[in-house]
């Protein structure tokens, strides 16, 4: 399961039993703290809002 599958699932469809599981809540926390040890390498931190004003 991908984070955006497993956020799809308990934000927006509400699927709450998802966090129970703990299986994919480990996984998920795992995945989220290797996110934010790779936050100070990230040279550029990309936003959307740049993109789309930024002249192209």
């Amino acid at each position: 399961m991908t984070m955006s599958e497993f956020v799809e699932q308990v934000v927006l469809n509400g699927d709450r039993a998802m966090l129970d599981d703990e299986v994919t809540r480990h996984a998920v926390e795992r995945a989220i703290d290797r996110s934010r040890a790779r936050e100070p390498f990230v040279a550029c931190r990309f936003s959307r809002l740049q993109q789309e004003l930024s002249p192209g």
